[in-house]
């Protein structure tokens, strides 16, 4: 990895194209749509604000009332190295997450991605959305995301209420 001037170095030469500021400011206005789509969407799940991140990943979450009592919530995060978003299961804090995760273990997750306790992962299950999203076609995009997130809300509410029972 570079020293960190010849990093900022190649950032301002970046920045001075022009390219990275439409590209950032498209991802956070795609982000702060979705998530005003999903509030309304699911009203009676708390949302919470835009973390926009360090170029590394933009999420928001939303908690379905069936998991704010077990201390989880659903994350959608958009990864910008890897251009997708993904779905998150995850805990309020380390000590839920450790509890889930160990639980999960010992369960089938249906397909999902049982992520691993390292200090920097903040998931318990991972799934991905949408993979090289088009953003030029917000529309199908959103009703993609939509669809999907669905079927990963209710995959939870079930793999949680199993998991109590695993206890």
């Amino acid at each position: 990895m570079a020293d960190l001037q010849s990093a900022i170095q190649e950032y301002t030469s970046l920045l001075q194209k022009g390219e990275i500021q439409v590209a950032y400011k498209g991802i956070m206005e795609t982000m702060t749509m979705l998530r005003s789509n999903f509030e309304s969407m699911y009203p009676e799940y708390p949302t919470s604000s835009l973390y926009f991140g360090y170029m590394d990943m933009t999420y928001f979450a939303i908690t379905p009332p069936e998991l704010k009592r077990e201390k989880l919530k659903i994350a959608i995060v958009y990864l910008h190295p890897s251009m997708r978003f993904e779905a998150w299961l995850c805990g309020t804090n380390k000590s839920i997450q450790r509890i889930f995760h160990d639980r999960f273990n010992a369960m089938d997750i249906k397909g999902y991605q049982l992520s691993p306790i390292l200090p920097d992962v903040d998931s318990i299950l991972e799934t991905i959305l949408l993979q090289d999203p088009d953003f030029n076609d917000l529309p199908s995009m959103k009703e993609m995301l939509q669809k999907r997130l669905d079927g990963f809300i209710q995959d939870m509410l079930m793999l949680v209420a199993a998991a109590n029972l695993v206890q």
